[in-house]
């Protein structure tokens, strides 16, 4: 999976391909690409485990947060945490 960076603007541009002039046309390929899945199949397979990693980060960043309080703190189950100002992180050396 490639990530591009840029703007839409700069996306919408016309591409160069081996000295041609090759158009971005309805999100269809570039010519010449090759595809990476061969199938439907395993291609969904992907798909949905990126998804399923991309919005477990949230749930996993507040599990985190929790285990650190619980660990860190003298907190305990159905404590609830106020905050006075934003919360900083400390770098520790081991």
């Amino acid at each position: 999976m490639a990530i591009v960076a840029g703007s839409v603007a700069t996306l919408a541009q016309p591409v160069w391909a081996k000295g041609a002039r090759v158009e971005r046309l309805g999100g269809q390929p570039l010519v010449g690409s090759v595809a990476l899945v061969t199938s439907l199949d395993e291609q969904m397979a992907y798909r949905w485990a990126f998804e399923a990693t991309v919005w477990s980060m949230p749930a996993l960043g507040i599990y985190g947060v929790r285990n650190g309080f619980l660990t860190a703190t003298p907190m305990k189950e159905s404590d609830i945490a106020a905050f006075s100002a934003p919360a900083m992180c400390v770098l520790r050396g081991t």
